[in-house]
Protein backbone atom coordinates (compact mmCIF):
# COMPACT_ATOMS: atom_id res chain seq x y z
CA UNK A 1 0.00 0.00 0.00
CA UNK A 2 2.84 2.19 0.13
CA UNK A 3 4.35 1.88 -2.45
CA UNK A 4 1.10 2.32 -4.41
CA UNK A 5 0.69 5.52 -2.79
CA UNK A 6 3.94 6.83 -3.58
CA UNK A 7 5.56 6.80 -0.15
CA UNK A 8 9.10 5.55 1.05
CA UNK A 9 9.38 2.87 3.95
CA UNK A 10 12.20 2.89 6.14
CA UNK A 11 12.77 0.06 8.68
CA UNK A 12 15.12 1.00 12.11
CA UNK A 13 16.62 -2.33 13.43
CA UNK A 14 18.25 -2.26 16.61
CA UNK A 15 20.52 -5.45 17.43
CA UNK A 16 21.38 -6.20 20.65
CA UNK A 17 18.00 -6.30 22.81
CA UNK A 18 18.07 -9.11 25.80
CA UNK A 19 17.48 -12.78 24.19
CA UNK A 20 18.76 -11.47 20.49
CA UNK A 21 20.60 -14.12 19.11
CA UNK A 22 21.61 -15.47 15.73
CA UNK A 23 18.30 -17.01 14.94
CA UNK A 24 16.30 -13.78 15.93
CA UNK A 25 18.71 -11.91 13.36
CA UNK A 26 17.90 -14.62 10.44
CA UNK A 27 14.30 -13.68 11.17
CA UNK A 28 15.02 -10.18 10.93
CA UNK A 29 16.72 -10.77 8.08
CA UNK A 30 13.76 -12.42 6.55
CA UNK A 31 11.24 -10.17 7.66
CA UNK A 32 13.23 -7.24 6.16
CA UNK A 33 13.26 -9.32 2.47
CA UNK A 34 9.81 -9.99 2.54
CA UNK A 35 8.45 -5.93 3.71
CA UNK A 36 11.24 -5.04 0.27
CA UNK A 37 10.94 -1.33 2.16
CA UNK A 38 13.50 1.45 0.73
CA UNK A 39 15.63 2.14 3.38
CA UNK A 40 17.14 0.44 6.36
CA UNK A 41 18.94 1.73 8.84
CA UNK A 42 20.83 -0.29 11.73
CA UNK A 43 21.78 0.20 15.00
CA UNK A 44 23.04 -0.99 17.98
CA UNK A 45 21.49 -1.09 21.11
CA UNK A 46 22.95 1.74 23.75
CA UNK A 47 22.42 1.42 27.62
CA UNK A 48 21.21 5.07 28.32
CA UNK A 49 20.78 6.38 32.25
CA UNK A 50 17.18 6.69 33.33
CA UNK A 51 16.32 3.65 31.06
CA UNK A 52 14.65 0.54 32.39
CA UNK A 53 17.92 -1.58 30.36
CA UNK A 54 19.98 0.64 32.07
CA UNK A 55 18.55 -0.75 35.75
CA UNK A 56 18.95 -4.16 34.12
CA UNK A 57 22.50 -3.26 33.04
CA UNK A 58 23.10 -2.05 36.28
CA UNK A 59 21.83 -5.76 38.12
CA UNK A 60 23.20 -7.50 35.70
CA UNK A 61 26.55 -5.99 36.32
CA UNK A 62 27.96 -4.84 32.71
CA UNK A 63 27.37 -1.29 34.15
CA UNK A 64 28.10 1.60 36.82
CA UNK A 65 26.84 4.91 37.85
CA UNK A 66 30.42 6.20 37.99
CA UNK A 67 30.75 5.11 33.99
CA UNK A 68 29.26 8.67 33.08
CA UNK A 69 31.85 10.11 35.36
CA UNK A 70 34.31 9.61 32.42
CA UNK A 71 34.59 10.92 28.92
CA UNK A 72 32.91 8.01 26.97
CA UNK A 73 30.15 7.20 24.29
CA UNK A 74 27.43 5.25 25.98
CA UNK A 75 27.96 1.44 25.80
CA UNK A 76 25.91 -1.02 23.99
CA UNK A 77 23.85 -3.44 26.22
CA UNK A 78 25.92 -6.48 25.89
CA UNK A 79 23.79 -8.87 27.97
CA UNK A 80 23.10 -11.26 25.10
CA UNK A 81 25.70 -10.62 22.38
CA UNK A 82 29.08 -9.31 22.50
CA UNK A 83 30.02 -6.03 21.45
CA UNK A 84 31.74 -7.77 17.88
CA UNK A 85 28.38 -9.91 17.37
CA UNK A 86 26.46 -6.48 18.05
CA UNK A 87 28.61 -5.02 14.87
CA UNK A 88 29.09 -7.82 12.88
CA UNK A 89 24.78 -8.28 13.16
CA UNK A 90 24.50 -4.74 12.54
CA UNK A 91 26.60 -5.16 9.28
CA UNK A 92 25.17 -8.54 8.39
CA UNK A 93 21.69 -6.88 8.22
CA UNK A 94 22.15 -3.80 6.48
CA UNK A 95 24.76 -5.41 4.12
CA UNK A 96 22.44 -7.77 3.29
CA UNK A 97 19.82 -5.07 2.34
CA UNK A 98 22.39 -3.05 0.30
CA UNK A 99 23.35 -6.48 -1.61
CA UNK A 100 19.57 -6.87 -2.91
CA UNK A 101 18.91 -3.36 -3.99
CA UNK A 102 22.31 -3.96 -6.11
CA UNK A 103 25.93 -4.76 -6.60
CA UNK A 104 26.46 -0.34 -6.99
CA UNK A 105 24.69 0.03 -3.59
CA UNK A 106 26.31 -2.97 -1.73
CA UNK A 107 30.27 -1.63 -3.02
CA UNK A 108 28.91 1.75 -1.63
CA UNK A 109 28.51 0.88 2.07
CA UNK A 110 31.55 -1.44 2.25
CA UNK A 111 33.75 1.61 1.02
CA UNK A 112 31.42 3.64 3.87
CA UNK A 113 32.28 1.04 6.28
CA UNK A 114 35.64 0.94 5.40
CA UNK A 115 36.27 4.86 5.99
CA UNK A 116 34.36 4.89 8.99
CA UNK A 117 36.95 2.23 10.68
CA UNK A 118 39.55 4.04 9.70
CA UNK A 119 40.22 6.08 12.86
CA UNK A 120 40.89 2.63 14.41
CA UNK A 121 43.61 0.86 12.52
CA UNK A 122 43.65 -2.28 14.63
CA UNK A 123 39.72 -3.23 13.50
CA UNK A 124 40.38 -2.65 9.86
CA UNK A 125 41.96 -6.20 9.15
CA UNK A 126 39.37 -8.39 11.83
CA UNK A 127 36.67 -6.26 10.04
CA UNK A 128 38.00 -7.28 6.50
CA UNK A 129 38.44 -10.87 7.78
CA UNK A 130 34.60 -10.62 8.82
CA UNK A 131 33.59 -9.34 5.33
CA UNK A 132 35.24 -11.65 3.61
CA UNK A 133 33.81 -14.63 5.64
CA UNK A 134 30.60 -13.60 5.70
CA UNK A 135 30.15 -12.01 2.42
CA UNK A 136 32.59 -13.57 -0.09
CA UNK A 137 32.95 -17.10 1.20
CA UNK A 138 29.29 -17.42 2.89
CA UNK A 139 31.18 -18.59 6.37
CA UNK A 140 28.43 -17.83 9.37
CA UNK A 141 29.90 -15.69 12.22
CA UNK A 142 30.65 -17.35 15.14
CA UNK A 143 28.18 -16.81 18.05
CA UNK A 144 31.18 -16.96 20.63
Amino acid sequence: IIKKVGLESNVHVIVGSPGENEQTINETIALIKKVKPDMVSTFGLYILPGTPLYERAKTEGLIADDYWLKDSEPPLYTGSLTTDQIRMYVYKIQSRFEKDKGTFNYIKYIISNVRSRINRPRDIIKYGVKVIKTDLLNIPVSSA
